[in-house]
């Protein structure tokens, strides 16, 4: 997994490359955590178009971050490939965190699903 942060105004971009497991959803909420506090940013994007894969522990570090969040900020999430967006769905992720289809969509603040 790679994993790699920007910041566009006030709104931590992750990028995520690779799969997500119990082990790279360890160093995802690590990285995350760490950059969201170093940094002025309000909100997170989860770039997930590079993501191939994602197991339970991806949900669970999704979640965390969102809790992390409220009420400060929103988690956004966009790329997701059709297996990734059914766990989504599955998982009732989609009834509470904003899918985008992509980044300009997530930056721009409408929800698409």
């Amino acid at each position: 997994m790679q994993i790699s942060t920007t910041l566009t105004d006030k709104v931590l971009i992750v990028n995520l490359v690779g799969e997500i497991d119990h082990h790279s959803a360890a160093k995802i909420k690590e990285k995350v955590e760490r950059d969201y506090m170093t940094t002025n940013a309000k909100d997170i994007i989860l770039d997930f178009s590079s993501v191939t894969f994602m197991d339970s522990s991806g949900i669970g570090m999704i979640m965390g971050r969102y809790k992390n969040l409220i009420p400060k900020g929103q988690l956004k999430i966009f790329g997701a490939n059709e297996h990734i967006n059914n766990i989504f769905s599955i998982s009732g992720i989609e009834k509470i965190i904003t899918i985008c289809k992509d980044k300009d969509e997530a930056l721009g603040g409408r929800y698409v699903r």
